[in-house]
């Protein structure tokens, strides 16, 4: 689950960073190659969250329903990541697989199993 929350804080900061402001408005512009670096690096955050994903799968802990919603993720998310070249619209593909890690995350922390509480010391008189 510290994956998840890693690549989820890198993803994020990395679609606020590296923007300006065009002079004159409150438009912000971004170029081509740091969207493409924005895309890339919350690829890898995707890429740690299916992992966990596929791990909770194959030790029986999702449901058919889960197993479904992670397909459909990937079916719309993998492509993105796939792709050698920029997309034509790289902030709704960014949006997009920033929602994946998100959506990923929420069913990591859904089978998250609590750490075990240190057994306490008796306590002697």
């Amino acid at each position: 689950m510290k994956k998840f929350f890693v690549a989820l804080a890198a993803a994020l900061a990395l679609s606020l960073g590296a923007c300006s402001t065009v002079p004159g408005t409150n438009q912000v512009t971004v170029d081509v190659h740091t969207m493409q670096v924005r895309i890339t690096q919350a690829c890898v955050g995707y890429g740690a969250a299916f992992s966990t994903a596929v791990e909770l799968r194959a030790a029986g802990k999702l449901s058919p329903t889960e197993i479904n919603q992670i397909t459909l993720i990937s079916n719309q998310v993998t492509p993105i990541c796939d792709a050698k070249t920029i997309p034509s619209d790289p902030t709704v593909a960014l949006t997009e697989v920033t929602a994946a890690v998100a959506q990923l995350g929420v069913l990591e922390a859904a089978h998250a199993i609590a750490p075990k509480q240190a057994a306490s010391a008796p306590v002697s008189k």
